[in-house]
């Protein structure tokens, strides 16, 4: 048994186990606790430690500091009411998987892996058909913690329950840390919000040339395919959130948090509200950043379809640094950028380019209420617009459009309504 080996290791100890090798004889949790140890296959070929849903694989804690390499970690199922099925890290631990993967285990909060108190980084690792059962982060849960991924995979696992959240990530009051990690075809059932990655408050993510890509919210009213930042922040750096689908804010979903998108694109994503990017009553800047290909399309009553790109309620939306908003489309209104209640949208180098509305109005911008400024300057004048118009370092809307202006919007359309082409306003 492994953790007979476990139990034996003193001081920095080693242990090696044959490549190809299946442990499936243990009966309860293997326990590394107050050490150091490495756990690695004795060639290139993994090992496996299969727990056949007897309990979870492995508790870290009490300090202990643990290396494993070259094993696939699964069958793990944390007991009712606890957490991480395939890995437990708590008590100020320390975990590094390299050439690992962690995969079929269930919890109630982190199905593969559970962080609290303690740090997990994870290099060429892939966590993977995992889930959360009434619980969150199907993939992972992090709280008072840390995880590092590198060149990790996060694909195919769910969270499942009510007002449950993160079907790959969930984060509250700790950091994630993502290089080179694709985060892929998680899913949110049974009224779960967010496929992808859930940020909460005091959480922090920062994605640097990633992918999050195919993440679904099953739930038609249910928030966020790729991710939901409620309260805590994600900055995302030369990374892609692509091909997402859910009701509302498909790509990212923004409450009371900050989203940073800085040389990003967030494309070809799906809701009924805010296909690329949605926005209530939080913060999302985008620096040269591309928000194209998006949809968004009616419920199954004919209602919504608004905001293919960008929808903002109560929030704040940021566009500068040569950011372009293209190629949206709304069934209804709205086919780039979607304004409503307090909404408010500060643009300077920012070109809002071939979106449309396929019923309804602004092909280019709904501003149904809220502000619009260029360099702190309100735009001149509030009225609808059909053809395409610039907006200069003083808010004035100019047609036809000086190229030398920070603002230009050209080249939308909206067929119905084709005084509204580029802009409608309430």
């Amino acid at each position: 048994q492994l953790s007979a080996a476990v139990n034996e290791a003193n001081g920095k100890d080693t242990i090696e186990v044959d490549g190809g090798t299946l442990l499936n004889n243990e009966t309860k949790q293997i326990t590394i606790a107050g050490t150091e140890v490495t756990i690695r296959s004795s060639n290139e070929t993994p090992f496996t430690i299969d727990m056949l849903q007897q309990d979870r694989v492995f508790e870290i804690t009490g300090g202990a500091s643990v290396t494993m390499s070259r094993l696939v970690i699964t069958g793990g199922a944390a007991a009712a009411g606890t957490h991480g099925g395939g890995v437990s890290i708590t008590g100020f631990s320390m975990l590094t998987t390299r050439h690992a993967t962690i995969a079929s285990n269930t919890a109630n909060n982190g199905g593969a892996v559970y962080v609290n108190y303690g740090a997990f980084t994870t290099i060429d690792t892939t966590i993977a058909s995992n889930t959360a059962n009434n619980g969150n982060g199907g993939g992972v849960y992090v709280t008072n913690g840390t995880f590092n991924a590198d060149n990790a995979t996060i694909a195919l696992n769910t969270v499942k329950g009510t007002f449950r959240y993160g079907g790959g990530v969930y984060v509250t009051n700790g950091s994630f840390n993502a290089i080179n990690t694709t985060i892929t075809s998680n899913t949110a059932i049974n009224s779960a919000n967010c496929g992808g990655v859930y940020v909460y408050t005091n959480g922090s993510f920062n994605a640097v040339n990633t992918t999050i890509t195919t993440n679904t919210a099953h739930n038609q009213r249910g928030n966020c395919g790729g991710v939901y930042v409620r309260g805590g922040t994600f900055t995302a750096t030369g990374t892609t959130i692509a091909s997402n689908s859910a009701g509302f804010g498909s790509g990212v979903f923004v409450d009371n948090g900050t989203f940073t998108a800085v040389y990003a694109t967030i494309t070809l994503n799906t809701a009924i509200v805010g296909g690329g990017v949605y926005v209530t009553n939080g913060i999302f800047n985008a620096i040269h950043t591309t928000i194209a290909t998006n949809t968004a399309i009616p419920d199954d009553n004919g209602d919504y379809g608004n905001g293919a790109g960008v929808f903002v309620n109560d929030g704040t939306f940021t566009a500068t640094d040569s950011t372009l908003i293209a190629s949206n489309t709304a069934s209804n209104n709205g086919g780039g950028v979607y304004l409503c209640t307090s909404a408010t949208f500060n643009a300077n180098s920012i070109t809002i380019q071939g979106n449309e509305a396929v019923i309804g109005s602004g092909g280019g911008i709904y501003w149904g209420a809220g502000t619009i400024n260029t360099l702190t300057a309100a735009w001149s004048p509030k009225a609808d617009q059909q053809d395409a118009f610039s907006v200069s370092v003083t808010g004035a809307i100019t047609v036809p459009p000086d190229t030398e202006h920070p603002v230009q919007v050209t080249g939308n359309t909206a067929p119905n309504n084709p005084g509204t082409h580029q802009m409608r306003c309430e």
